[in-house]
């Protein structure tokens, strides 16, 4: 199926055995005159580049036509990287290369007598022109004849699409298994994958198809295609085809080990794929406005609707691995899209500059709280050793294979791995810190496995869950403690988060009585200065005792994920308070009506600016 997707998508276009290159040397011939030009731009500039010739090459030699590496055009040898000595079997090699390419340029010109065009490049072969020393093997190489390139000339194009399919036909006619048409077969794809498209470990070029081995084939066939039969206009077309796609940063997302294309069958204005990585706040809206209403019965899709298809591609050896494909009405995926803001969504006080306005489920302009829609990339990034003194985190710690699974979950609607929650538990524990790409990853992790609806992504005032109480308790207990010490004027050095977040998320009773207790001190100091604020702080721990039959002893993995959801969303809520109070009490002395009371927030905006995540923008 994914070789007929792919098809599709060029069915319209010229099929050419050329690909996209960058040129580093040209052979210019103008007349008698013949010389070398260095292309060669320093790094970050534009280079040239063309479409050239090409074909799958393994180790047998096989020259392009006009245009080739200088181990072909010129037969300069491969050379050792390290030392730079070139061994006699390398310098023997490069020179049947050079007989080769020269040999193929001469059929072209023999197929076309009278050309100037292939005149002039046999006239080249017979001369002799200093190589420059820094001309490496591996460097494309192109000649110009007369200011044109020669292998676009039209009989060079037409010569060499020939040659390519003679070369790898299997020279019968068969059914097609793509097209399902009686056509000429072929024995291998003509034309490979870039060496580079695809991350692997080592960068070789891949091929889309390749069977050459009894296990890889059918019924014990390992020769060539003969098990899988494609003709050679669908073979063409489906490896073009995705080459276009790896090389559209629109149509293409790239990972450490795997990269994943999509495109439609019909164009869209919406590129609903970027937005996992770009969340602009009115996509994010159009995108949770999709969402499938639930009791409105089986949605049913006639054949003229949009159809999505994406393919996550992996490497292995010259090999193409298809990790994951997708073929679906496109409904159906903005859907899943907008389940996955919906489900990592997160309010964000510090963040209002990328956020959508309104309800969770249904955003809407105006004023109302501020949802957080993060990129998948930073909810990637989360996950990894957050290094304090850098205030950033530490790409290489992210764990291997968590981008392709969450984009997997974001595109199939389905539960990230589980091994995600403890982790990222693990990391907030060691690390002291949470902000909001890892509460709305933490979000996401418990809505789609532990809950059957998804949670709030603010503050639950009506929540009874003990693991959750005891968080915004813990919230409530480092509000007061840092209130007491703005109303004394004291620097708290370490912080009761600093000392006993790691043991409260995991086993609270252990701690929260003797916090309690302690807190008594901090509310007599707060008392004498602002008795509403105290009042208030006690009145909000009264309430959630009052929904804690019992402190718990120990917390689950999936009970300390909601112990550190309570304590960000009421730390988040404070903030909240912290900064509207701040607003209206600048308001009104701009207007000279008079000051919001003090009891509006629980502490002053200042307190807070410690506590302001700093957001890493480094994907």
């Amino acid at each position: 199926m994914l070789l007929k997707r792919l098809t599709e998508r060029v069915a319209d276009q010229e099929q050419s055995y050329t690909k996209p290159a960058t040129i580093k040397w040209a052979v210019l011939l103008d007349g008698d005159h013949a010389q070398v030009q260095d292309l060669r731009v320093p790094k970050g500039q534009p280079a040239l580049r063309l479409d050239v010739p090409t074909s799958t090459r393994t180790v047998a030699i096989a020259p392009c036509l006009l245009a080739d590496n200088a181990q072909y055009v010129f037969g300069v040898p491969k050379a050792d990287p390290k030392t730079g000595e070139v061994k006699d079997k390398d310098a023997a090699r490069a020179a049947k290369c050079r007989t080769a390419f020269a040999d193929l340029a001469r059929q072209w010109a023999a197929a076309n007598p009278g050309d100037p065009t292939a005149e002039a490049v046999v006239r080249f072969f017979a001369t002799t022109l200093d190589i420059p020393a820094d001309m490496a093997a591996g460097d494309l190489v192109a000649i110009s004849v007369d200011g044109q390139w020669a292998h676009q000339h039209p009989s060079a194009l037409q010569f060499w699409a020939d040659k390519v399919s003679d070369a790898k036909g299997a020279g019968n006619t068969g059914l097609c298994l793509v097209c399902g048409h009686e056509r000429p077969l072929l024995a291998t794809v003509p034309i490979s994958i870039a060496m580079g498209a695809i991350p692997a470990k080592q960068a070789k070029s891949t091929q889309l198809v390749s069977v050459n081995t009894a296990a890889q084939g059918r019924a014990g066939v390992s020769a060539g295609l003969a098990a899988t039969p494609l003709c050679e206009r669908c073979g063409t077309a489906a490896t073009t085809s995705l080459g276009e796609l790896l090389v559209d940063p629109k149509h293409r997302r790239r990972a450490d080990t795997a990269v994943t294309v999509w495109w439609t069958r019909e164009p869209v204005k919406r590129n609903h794929f970027g937005t996992l990585d770009d969340p602009q706040p009115e996509d994010v809206a159009n995108l949770l406005g999709k969402i499938f209403k639930p009791g409105t019965g089986t949605t049913e899709y006639s054949a003229d609707v949009n159809k999505f298809y994406s393919a996550t591609l992996g490497a292995n050896s010259s090999r193409v691995v298809v990790r994951d494909w997708i073929d679906v009405p496109l409904p159906i995926i903005e859907d899943s899209l907008g389940r996955w803001f919906r489900d990592h969504q997160y309010l964000d006080p510090w963040a209002p500059h990328i956020t959508h306005q309104g309800t969770a489920d249904h955003p809407s302009p105006g004023t109302g709280p501020q949802y957080q829609a993060y990129p998948l990339w930073r909810l990637t990034l989360a996950c990894a050793r957050w290094v304090k003194t850098e205030k950033k985190y530490h790409p290489k710690t992210i764990p291997e294979g968590l981008d392709e699974a969450l984009l997997h979950s974001a595109l199939h609607g389905t539960p990230p791995p589980a091994w995600i929650l403890p982790r990222l538990l693990a990391r907030i524990r060691a690390d002291r810190r949470i902000d909001g790409p890892r509460t709305a990853l933490l979000r996401l992790a418990l809505t789609r496995h532990h809950t059957q609806e998804h949670g709030m992504p603010g503050l639950d005032p009506d929540a009874n869950d003990p693991a959750y109480m005891c968080g915004r308790l813990f919230a409530t207990l480092a509000a007061v403690q840092r209130r007491a010490a703005k109303d004394t004027g004291r620097t708290v050095n370490t912080t009761i988060t600093d000392k006993y977040f790691g043991t409260a998320m995991s086993s609270p009773a252990t701690v929260l009585a003797n916090l309690r207790a302690g807190a008594e001190n901090h509310l007599r100091i707060i008392r004498r200065r602002n008795t509403p604020t105290a009042n208030a702080l006690e009145a909000r721990m009264r309430d959630i005792y009052q929904h804690l039959d019992d402190v718990p002893l120990l917390l689950t993995v999936p009970e300390q994920g909601r112990f550190v959801l309570g304590y960000e969303h009421q730390r988040a809520a404070d903030i909240t308070a912290a900064l509207a109070y701040k607003a209206a009490k600048e308001q009104a002395a701009e207007t000279a009506e008079p000051q919001p009371a003090e009891d509006g927030a629980l502490f002053d905006v200042t307190d807070l600016i410690e506590t302001a995540p700093a957001h890493s923008e480094t994907a």
